[in-house]
This record gives C-alpha cells, structure tokens and sequence, in this order.
C-alpha cells in the first residue's frame, strides 16, 4: 500500500517517512502543483500521481471523467438555451 501525500516542503516528508515507514510518502513541490504544463490544477494532479506512480490508468479515468464533466456541461447549456 503507498500514499501519495501532497507537501510544500521535503522537511515534512522526511517525518511522516519516519512515522509511516509502511508508506511511500512523495513530497510534491508548489511549482509542479500550480505552474505545471496542463491547463487545471485536477489535471496536474492526475498528471503527477501518474509520473510517480508510473500508472497510465489514472490519466485514462481522468480523461474519461473529463469527458463526462463536458457532455454534462454542454447538456446544461442546451437546456439553458431552450428555455
């Protein structure tokens, strides 16, 4: 089992390595969350769980929950522009 918690700096990591041997702690800096390359910050995060996790299959949900959340949305907007 591995956790993948979100730090400001590696200070704090370093102690919930002591604390939580068992765990994989992963110290993400405040750059990669907010200046990252991709355009909302949901999809850095899916983006960087999937680069240390080195798993394609969190992108691919993230992909298929992003295209839901837009046919829901233009959905809406349809609805709204009948009314």
């Amino acid at each position: 089992m591995s956790v993948l918690h979100i730090l400001s700096n590696v200070y704090n990591a370093k102690k919930l390595k002591n604390l939580f041997p068992k765990f994989t702690i992963v110290s993400i800096d405040d750059y990669n969350l907010y200046m990252g390359p991709l355009s909302s910050f949901p999809e850095r995060l899916f983006y960087l769980a999937e680069m240390l996790l080195n798993d394609r299959t969190l992108w691919k949900e993230f992909e298929w929950i992003s295209d839901a959340i837009n046919a829901f949305e233009k959905k809406s907007d349809l609805k709204k522009r009948n009314r």
